[in-house]
């Protein structure tokens, strides 16, 4: 993506992060009546911070070494960091409460999520490098970010948010820090 549909992108979810706030509540109970109890271990199983870092770090620097892609490794772990180090960051700004009807118990706060920050900020290396794992990347990144929403410890706003944080962290990096330094390119 070139940097006027990055801006337009980022207004548009925007607009739309800061008009979900008015249905965070909503969502959160819609979600909570949903549950089921098969369905609520598959969603704990996915959201561990361990399978996340797994699937999310691990997986496409495997797919970078095995396809002679190793620079990209770097830019990769620095998206990811980034994507972390900001979203604690704003949570110590923001320190917003996390919704009440959780499944599973989670420390600190709420806003941004930190899953989605996580898993968003790989996309523009899957984008760059990775072309055929696109929309796997990006179905895998809105179904992590579903399980914080379904499990109840993140508001939709929370997941809005930290996904932009994640994919703008990325996309910022490759295409104005690594392109200004032409280091990788």
């Amino acid at each position: 993506m070139d940097r006027k549909t990055i801006v337009f992108l980022t207004g548009i979810f925007t607009v739309l992060g800061l008009a979900s706030f008015l249905v965070d509540e909503p969502v959160v109970d819609l979600l909570s009546n949903l549950r089921f109890s098969v369905f609520s271990e598959v969603m704990k199983f996915l959201t561990n911070k361990l399978v996340v870092g797994l699937i999310a770090i691990l997986v496409p620097i495997l797919v970078l070494w095995v396809k002679n892609e190793k620079k990209w490794i770097l830019p990769l772990v620095i998206s990811v960091l980034s994507a972390v180090v900001l979203t604690y960051g704003f949570k110590a700004v923001f320190m917003r409460p996390r919704p009440t009807i959780a499944l599973i118990t989670v420390g600190s706060y709420s806003f941004p999520s930190g899953h989605a920050a996580t898993v968003f900020s790989v996309i523009p290396v899957i984008e760059e490098k990775l072309g055929k794992f696109k929309w796997f990347w990006i179905g895998f990144a809105c179904l992590i970010a579903f399980t914080r929403l379904y499990l109840g410890v993140h508001y939709l706003s929370d997941v809005i948010f930290g996904g932009l944080l994640g994919y703008l962290v990325g996309w910022i990096l490759i295409h104005e820090g690594l392109e200004r330094w032409k280091a990788w390119k």
